[in-house]
């Protein structure tokens, strides 16, 4: 309800409440003539609090409407936010796709290939106690004829404790998830120019990655809202559907590749050093590329984030360009930002 209407409605209602109770006041009369009703100050109470009611009543539909518009817009952004993540999760390119300050090294001789594995240990501690002792007091006393009673007593105990424990543990190596380390001769003429090493981390590390990213989007949304909810119900699933699974498999590729001479290998990824890089995929030959860690995901689950943003702008009444649903202009509904 627009502002000037909902002021119009509380003047208007506070105006016909004070001429029926003005008439109430003064238009009745008993059968003498004698005008009866309410008095001047009874008349002015009761238009206040006439007043006051219908206040409260506008406010109470006006916010009520208001809630609902934003919670269907938040309804409508939420689907279009899951509709985004979905997308990401089923469209790997966008995770391990070129993106923004990605970068293309060709013409790589593998040198050494090293593979770190993640390892568990597990402790157990059993035992027993066993305690034995003995005691003895004494006590002397004298009872009085008129009831009184006076007495001391004292005690001794002593004993033994034995305690028996048994330790063990275990440590496995999970040899389904190893870290990468390889270092590589940048060849160029046939020569070596430089070198650079890759690292890609497990895959359990990255998935875990990958589903702390989509919890910290979530985080910031309001609480308890639909794209709240949207965002953290696929925190599993993308990390799932976007975990590596060729570490192994480029490991072994590689490593038969380190006693051959010639220069086949490409690799792209994010730059984190002189000569160091996350890896992102990996292509030896004419192979197809192996995926080895989603450096695009940030960019591609801010992109859902960001689309899910814009139509909500579009898909409001009184949004524009300039509006408040415009890119850049503000959060989607129920959000506190937008970007992770």
């Amino acid at each position: 309800m627009p502002r000037a209407a909902l002021v119009l409605s509380i003047l208007s209602g506070a105006f016909g409440a004070l001429l029926v109770f003005a008439g109430v006041g003064g238009v009745f009369t008993d059968e003498h003539g004698k005008t009866v009703g309410l008095g001047a100050l009874d008349v002015l109470i009761i238009f206040f609090l006439a007043c006051v009611c219908v206040a409260a009543l506008c406010v109470w539909f006006t916010r009520g409407a208001r809630v609902r518009t934003d919670n269907a817009a938040d309804h409508a952004a939420s689907r279009r936010l899951g509709g985004g993540l979905d997308t990401t999760a089923a469209r790997g390119d966008l995770a391990y796709g070129d993106h923004t300050g990605s970068t293309l090294v060709t013409s790589l001789r593998p040198i050494t290939v090293q593979r770190h594995f993640d390892q568990q240990t597990t402790m157990a501690i059993d035992g027993w106690m066993r305690h034995s002792f003995r005691s003895v007091s004494v006590m002397a006393g004298q009872l009085g004829g008129s009831g009184g009673m006076m007495g001391v007593g004292g005690g001794r105990a002593w004993g033994t404790s034995r305690v028996h424990l048994d330790g063990h543990s275990v440590t496995r190596v999970d040899l389904r998830g190893e870290a990468l380390l390889a270092v590589f001769d940048v060849v160029k003429d046939g020569r070596t120019v430089d070198t650079l090493r890759i690292v890609v981390p497990p895959a359990p590390a990255t998935t875990q990655w990958i589903s702390g990213l989509v919890i910290g989007l979530a985080e910031q949304f309001a609480w308890g809202t639909h794209c709240q909810d949207a965002v953290a119900a696929r925190a599993d699933s993308l990390g799932a559907a976007l975990t590596p699974r060729d570490i192994s498999y480029t490991a072994d590729r590689l490593d038969s590749l380190s006693r051959s001479t010639e220069a086949t290998v490409a690799v792209a990824g994010v730059m984190i050093g002189n000569g160091v890089m996350a890896a992102q995929r990996l292509r030896i030959g004419d192979d197809r590329w192996l995926c080895l860690f989603p450096t695009g995901f940030p960019a591609a689950l801010e992109q859902a984030a960001a689309a899910a943003a814009i139509g909500a702008g579009a898909g409001r009444p009184g949004t524009g360009a300039d509006g408040p649903g415009a890119p850049g202009s503000g959060p989607a509904p129920g959000a506190r930002k937008v970007s992770p």
